[in-house]
């Protein structure tokens, strides 16, 4: 499903990718073969060579965990595994480019599953998002990301209540 999911992210701007390590077609969804880092000098992210492995894992939690959720389960808790799940998927960085678009739609479609509202990112809010990312890798702590995005939700979902009042009258 991930492979599918990122095919459809990069299928206009994807394109082949031939590294030392063999060639790569990011617009068929498939992983890539060579090391990244975030920007110049930034960060660099898990080897290519450990993706797979850490990928796999990731999809065994990810499944236990939304498994975990019974009808009763709080909102707020199921918001912050799909943030999480988001957040770690980034993390790891499969994909040579669409990581986050990709991302984004993984956490949407976890949040379908568990019957919660979809959470976006406005294009207003982007640099921000960015940067609790950044945040939250740099001093390893999550909590950064899911405040924002919890913040950054809720911020969204008043200004759709508002709207759709609005409209009403």
């Amino acid at each position: 499903m991930l492979r599918e999911l990122s095919a459809a992210v990069m299928k206009n701007t994807g394109s082949i990718y031939n590294t030392l390590q063999g060639s790569f077609d990011s617009s068929c969804g498939d992983f890539r073969r060579l090391n990244i880092s975030a920007g110049t000098g930034g960060r660099s992210y898990l080897s290519f060579l450990n993706n797979e492995d850490r990928l796999n894992n990731w999809c065994q939690e990810v499944n236990v965990r939304r498994n975990s959720f019974e009808r009763g389960s709080q909102i707020y808790e199921k918001y912050l595994f799909t943030f999480e799940a988001h957040f770690d998927l980034i993390t790891i960085h499969p994909w040579a480019d669409g990581n986050g678009r990709t991302s984004r739609l993984v956490m949407n479609h976890l949040q379908n599953k568990l019957r919660l509202f979809p959470t976006k990112i406005l294009k207003e809010d982007k640099a921000e998002y960015i940067q609790a990312l950044v945040d939250s890798g740099e001093k390893e702590d999550k909590a950064i990301f899911s405040s924002f995005m919890m913040k950054n939700h809720i911020k969204n979902l008043k200004s759709e209540i508002f709207a759709f009042k609005k409209s009403r009258e």
